[in-house]
């Protein structure tokens, strides 16, 4: 866990990233459930052929484990679906109903890196997704954020 000048603190999680139907989703879920894993993370939504497009991140609000990870990357191997796995970012530390939040990470973000997803998950986290994880991290420890020019 890092703790940045300007109050964010951030640490770096792993999200797995899919594409399945119905049934298999909610095979996933059943699964995971029970084995214990927990989803800290998640985001979905429905492409316009009725496939789930998913990302979802396991583990606690503070901690995500090996056997987490393998527990996982097993119960997707078992449902045949090809996945990505990869670092992304997990920004917490600020309080919940702060309004601005989504606004000042985003807009400091947007002009560096791609930003590819932002979404909420347990306890008011924020994960993003982005193609360039140094120097989004880099962008983060700035004792200010700067937001991009919008003109």
């Amino acid at each position: 866990m890092n703790e940045t000048p300007n109050g964010f603190q951030f640490q770096l999680f792993r999200q797995f990233t899919f594409q399945t139907n119905d049934q298999v989703l909610s095979c996933f879920f059943n699964e995971l459930a029970s084995q214990n894993i927990n989803i800290t993370g998640y985001m979905q939504a429905k492409e316009a052929n009725g496939i789930n497009f998913v990302k979802v991140v396991v583990g606690t609000p503070s901690t995500q484990t090996a056997s987490d990870l393998e527990t996982t990357r097993s119960v997707l191997r078992s449902l045949g679906v090809k996945n990505r796995e990869y670092d992304i970012i997990q920004v917490f530390g600020f309080p919940p109903v702060t309004p601005g939040v989504l606004n000042t990470l985003f807009g400091a973000l947007w002009c560096k890196v791609n930003v590819k997803a932002m979404y909420v998950g347990e306890e008011s986290l924020i994960f993003i997704d982005v193609n360039d994880i140094k120097k989004a991290l880099r962008t983060l420890n700035q004792s200010v954020l700067k937001r991009c020019p919008t003109d």
